[in-house]
């Protein structure tokens, strides 16, 4: 039997949820497949995966040095308005993105903006909170 591995093409149900609420949930959906190590779920759940075969069902509580770190004050930045686009309604809890040079995106919580400034977090959303992974592996491919 075929086990999951640091590239596995691995399809599987899983739910991420904190405090009760789900977050992610694909158990009443369609599996979802994915590579391993290509960014396409989060490194730490990933790691989770290693080693689980077809058939495995795991649930795993993780405190947040486990899942997405703790909270980072210094990842709160206060950045001028002229830097987003005049027509934008910038509201409090919308997701804003940042190029970065990589060509990658660099995802930020808007916190409050006024006039002059706009104040971004760019910790996880889930960053400082405990998070519960379920998992159940339908079927994994050798790279």
């Amino acid at each position: 039997m075929t086990t999951i591995g640091p590239t596995s093409r691995v399809t599987l149900h899983y739910r991420v949820s904190c405090g009760g609420t789900d977050i992610v949930n694909t158990f009443q959906d369609t599996p979802d497949t994915f590579i391993l190590g290509q960014g396409e779920m989060d490194p730490r759940l990933e790691w989770l995966l290693q080693g689980l075969a077809p058939g495995d069902h795991r649930n795993h509580a993780l405190d947040p040095d486990q899942a997405f770190g703790q909270r980072d004050e210094s990842k709160i930045k206060q950045l001028p308005r002229a830097d987003f686009p005049p027509e934008v309604a910038l509201e409090p809890g919308m997701v804003v993105e940042f190029p970065m040079p990589g060509g990658q995106l660099l995802s930020a919580t808007l916190v409050a903006a006024d006039a002059q400034q706009v104040t971004v977090d760019f910790n996880h959303p889930l960053a400082g909170k405990a998070v519960e992974f379920e998992v159940r592996i339908i079927a994994v491919e050798s790279p």
